[in-house]
């Protein structure tokens, strides 16, 4: 988690998500006689892997566009007002990818699915270690890329965010 986190690099961010990524796969199918467990445990798979895909196609068109997989650079090149459209792209595709493993709304509907099915302390674990870890990477690239672009907005974007993940504390999850 600290090198996702800490990462000023794509490459770098990216690893630290897969590794991350890989170790809640087998955690969620711990319980291996558990039919519900094995199910969730192949849904985050199934799910994590698109997301990663869409992560690193993003990541592909950023470097693609810029040559560069360091945010600061990347951040230089974006600064330029002619920067190309396929950065604008990749970066889309990049928030799509950070959306799903941070469960991001309109990208959080596989997670009662996953949570339910997984042993209560893996849960816990999932829903707090892994997002937040891939949060922080999140804000690190989107504050990066922001710089001199006047996105005053976006701090907003960042509270609202985090709002979000902890505002409906006290919803009532039926379980089915």
């Amino acid at each position: 988690m600290m090198m996702m986190s800490a990462g000023n690099d794509l490459v770098v961010i990216f690893l630290g998500l897969e590794t991350l990524s890989i170790a809640t796969y087998v955690m969620a199918g711990l319980r291996k006689a558990d039919l519900r467990s094995n199910e969730s445990a192949m849904k985050y798979f199934i799910l994590g892997s698109f997301a990663s895909a869409f992560l690193l196609y993003g990541m592909a068109l950023t470097y693609g566009a810029t040559g560069e997989t360091n945010l600061t650079a990347i951040a230089q090149k974006m600064s330029d007002p002619n920067f190309p459209a396929l950065l604008l792209i990749g970066a889309a595709m990049m928030i799509i990818g950070f959306g799903f493993k941070i469960a991001m709304a309109p990208f959080h509907v596989w997670t009662p699915d996953v949570y339910e099915g997984a042993p209560t302390p893996i849960t816990g674990f999932m829903a707090a270690g892994p997002k937040a870890a891939a949060f922080a990477s999140f804000m690190r690239f989107l504050f990066s890329v922001s710089v001199g672009r006047g996105c005053s907005g976006l701090g907003l974007f960042a509270h609202d965010l985090d709002h979000d993940r902890c505002g409906p504390r006290d919803a009532h999850h039926n379980r089915r």
